[in-house]
């Protein structure tokens, strides 16, 4: 599902946000999607919360890139990414023998996105453009286990080489590894700090 700008009914971003925030397509890696796992009758997600997580955003420091301008703080609005990164990625990963025609998102995310973005704090999509973070105007919703490749050529066919997409798995720092905020620092705590409610709120402006 392809989200561009639009003016939508009072309460329709906040659904939304809530649709992608409680959705079992998430973008979660496996030992994190197990908490979701469990749905109520409505379809929500059972979880326990312990504490409130505020929202927290990416960095970009030259400790990710040393020649890369010291830019700092850098939130959701700007994890995006071109369809020709995208398709520069798919391309790569096609190259690697360990490359599976049938991967789905959660494979390429978990076998090679996260080894491409391990220990610079930031996802692919802002590594990608370290240099100039790109402001998301499009919103991709797809499934964790949807096929990969499928995606990219679906993609090629909605978007324009000037969109630029928020796509989950490629925009969140998905290595939890300590250097870069936690999925759960990423999310926060309530639908209207997610990243969803963020993304949404600027493409609609």
């Amino acid at each position: 599902i392809v989200h561009r700008q639009f003016r939508p009914q009072s309460g329709a971003v906040e659904q939304l946000a809530m649709g992608l925030v409680t959705s079992r397509c998430t973008c979660w890696r496996d030992e994190i999607a197990r908490e979701v796992e469990a749905l109520d009758d409505g379809g929500l997600l059972m979880q326990e919360v312990t504490a409130d997580v505020p929202a927290h955003p990416q960095k970009l420091t030259t400790e990710v890139d040393p020649n890369i301008p010291e830019f700092g703080e850098i939130w959701p609005e700007k994890w995006g990414i071109t369809i020709e990164q995208l398709r520069e990625l798919m391309d790569s990963c096609r190259q690697d023998p360990a490359w599976r025609s049938e991967n789905t998102v959660q494979d390429l995310v978990n076998d090679f996105v996260v080894p491409l973005t391990q220990g610079k704090g930031v996802g692919y999509a802002l590594l990608c453009n370290a240099m100039a973070p790109k402001e998301v105007n499009v919103i991709v919703s797809n499934c964790w286990r949807e096929n990969a490749e499928r995606l990219v050529e679906n993609l090629e066919n909605l978007v324009s080489s000037e969109d630029v997409m928020f796509i989950c798995g490629l925009a969140l720092y998905q290595c939890e590894d300590g250097v870069g905020p936690s999925i759960r620092h990423q999310m926060g705590s309530t639908p209207e700090e997610s990243p969803f409610m963020r993304v949404l709120q600027h493409v609609q402006r």
